[in-house]
């Protein structure tokens, strides 16, 4: 039995050494949470049908509505989810946590897949809200992980996770087309991906306790500062100064807090609250108006993503969803695939010629969102003129590989906004505002307006046993300018993207360096002590108390 305890030992251990396994790990658990997320409008007829006949709805006739908030329903567990798990990598594990989180999420598939003999679109929506504890379990380590153990190759790395994105909502397309005309029908694809997603979750539960908690002296910083290159081994003093300890034993607190107060010396800061980490957020003009446009863009994105086949099909050039589904996909992961991948690699070029100039990673990060932001918008706009098929494909691919590069650069720019020890959280909050206020009113606002202006434009399954039957009304072809005009709400949604990025940009640009000299803050001049510069573009001064600490036993 020892023997079987120190082998298991050795190979968990050998699981947990290699950091490009677990951000293998993190890409897979990334992608099959998005092709989760492209089931219900790669297939919104069958689903539309569904609503329909649903007990509780009764025959409505807003399905556009009732589709977009189904789509939306996984927000609520985030919400209550991605707090909670930002907040306790402080205490927990932080792959325990995933595991817990990803083991929920293959339930909730389960159960979405029973809601269908059920007939019950209260348990379909209740199993959506389940799915979003499993995105923010793993939503909030990922990226911090990954900016921890990637190097130089951050925006790389950080790229292929966010290539999964749009990649895994495509494939969940055509996935979806092609199993709800299956005998397994719809619910076959939420079964399918539980099965595929247990082995992920329970890898989570073999790893060691340890893993991404502690560096050899038991603080995560220490392991970022060296791995950036910041210290040198050794270097007890400069050590020191990263983690916010000055050469009295002091410790610091961030210059650029807007209240520009030491944190509190009790128990709650070594472990702060969740109030205590939603304040450290909110505090930080430059986190607030990363988050705002981070969801003005997945407002945008999303709306395209939950009605793209419906508007192809509404707007003539495909009779038939399976069809629709497919190309809308196929464009939509090719944008993706390679527009991702070029923003991680623009991306570390950017980051190594602003360094080199003496300027923050904030300031190349969203300059970097910003420009080409306005640059995909644009080229987006031309789908709501666009009369042949290949201009709206054309137009909405290049422009949709333009947005998809600003996803590195973005969430780089929220990792940049706050101390190390609060990205985690930031992430889970950044994201959590993202979908509040970007993708959770998006479908149900698009899909309302939809319902008013274009109401003949729902697809539906055909009436009678001839499956090749055009799945639109007659009536849409004299809605098809109207169905423009909720493409160009979709156009405007995003717009505001660029914007606040552009504000964000503005604001980097203040931020002190990490070649700064001691005494160019506000703090320093007033006589508070001298200043360090983190990797993270945080100007620190001595203090009183301690600088929070991740996963402290």
């Amino acid at each position: 039995m020892g023997c079987d305890t120190s082998s298991w030992r050795r190979w968990s251990e050998w699981l947990a050494s290699d950091p490009k396994m677990l951000m293998t790990f993190f890409i897979l658990a990334n992608f099959f949470n998005f092709v989760d997320r492209g089931i219900i409008p790669g297939a919104s007829s069958e689903f539309n049908a569904f609503i329909k006949n649903s007990a509780e709805l009764n025959n409505t006739d807003s399905v556009d509505t009732w589709l977009g908030l189904l789509q939306s329903m996984f927000i609520v567990g985030y919400s209550i989810a991605a707090c909670i798990f930002g907040n306790m990598v402080h205490t927990h594990p932080p792959f325990l946590l995933v595991g817990i989180g990803l083991s929920v999420w293959c339930a909730s598939a389960v159960l979405a897949g029973l809601s269908e003999p059920t007939g019950s679109y209260t348990l379909l929506a209740g199993a959506r809200m389940l799915s979003g504890v499993g995105e923010a379990s793993f939503q909030v380590v990922s990226s911090p992980y990954i900016q921890d153990n990637s190097g130089a190759h951050t925006g790389f790395w950080l790229g292929l996770f966010y290539t999964a994105i749009p990649f895994g909502t495509a494939v969940g397309y055509g996935y979806a087309a092609v199993m709800a005309t299956s005998p397994f029908g719809w619910p076959g694809a939420f079964f399918l991906e539980a099965i595929v997603m247990t082995p992920l979750a329970l890898f989570c539960f073999l790893l060691p306790r340890d893993v991404h908690s502690k560096s050899k002296d038991g603080l995560l910083l220490d392991t970022l500062a060296l791995d950036d290159g910041m210290v040198e081994e050794g270097d007890d003093h400069d050590r020191d100064a990263y983690r916010g300890v000055s050469e009295d034993g002091s410790d610091m607190y961030d210059a650029n807090d807007s209240l520009h107060k030491p944190r509190s010396s009790t128990a709650s800061s070594i472990h702060p609250s969740i109030t205590e980490e939603i304040m450290q957020c909110l505090r930080r003009p430059l986190f607030v108006s990363n988050a705002l446009g981070y969801a003005a863009y997945g407002g945008g994105i999303i709306g395209f993503s939950t009605f793209g086949p419906a508007f192809a099909m509404g707007l003539g050039y495909y009779a038939q969803e399976t069809s629709a589904s497919m190309v809308f996909g196929g464009v939509m992961a090719v944008a993706g695939l390679v527009g991702t991948p070029i923003g991680g690699a623009v991306t570390d070029k950017v980051l190594a010629r602003f360094k080199a100039q003496g300027r923050t990673a904030a300031e190349a990060a969203t300059s970097l969102a910003c420009i080409i932001n306005i640059i995909g918008t644009a080229i987006v706009l031309a789908t709501v003129f666009a009369k042949p098929l290949w201009l709206f494909m054309g137009s909405l691919g290049i422009g949709a590989a333009c947005l998809f590069v600003t996803t590195t650069p973005m969430n780089l720019a929220t990792l940049e906004s706050v101390p190390p020890e609060n990205r985690p959280f930031a992430m889970g909050f950044s994201t959590l505002l993202m979908h509040a206020f970007g993708d959770v009113p998006s479908p149900v606002v698009i899909g309302a307006l939809k319902d008013w202006l274009a109401p003949h434009c729902t697809p539906s399954t055909g009436e009678g046993d001839d499956d090749d039957a055009p799945a639109i009304d007659d009536g849409c072809v004299e809605e098809r300018d109207d169905l423009r005009v909720v493409l160009l709400a979709i156009v405007v949604w995003l717009s505001f993207s660029g914007v606040m990025y552009g504000f964000s940009w503005w604001l980097s640009r203040n931020l002190p360096n990490e070649k700064g000299v001691p005494g160019e803050c506000e703090c320093c001049r007033s006589g508070q002590g001298s200043a360090s510069h983190g990797p993270d573009g945080m100007t620190r001064v001595p203090s009183a108390n301690r600088t929070l600490r991740i996963n402290e036993d």
